[in-house]
């Protein structure tokens, strides 16, 4: 799929202050196995810490794929 042509519309949005929890992953880009782990252990550290109530938003940040993304 060729994405050079994607209108992209970025905005800023305000939101209210949050208390969030994360894990960091350092892994080779693609690497499944390592990104199943960490979801898999952030998860069971909030059901272990009763923080699963609703509403809840689960959020990723991913690096580009360097085997696709040109650099500048």
């Amino acid at each position: 799929r060729d994405y050079s042509q994607s209108q992209l519309s970025p905005q800023i949005c305000e939101i209210a202050p949050k208390n969030i929890i994360y894990i960091r992953v350092i892994a080779p880009y693609g690497t499944k196995e390592v990104y199943d782990k960490a979801w898999s252990e952030l998860n069971h550290f909030a059901a272990d810490n009763d923080l699963l109530q609703e509403p809840n938003e689960w959020l990723g940040i991913s690096l580009d794929d360097p085997n696709t993304t040109q650099t500048n």
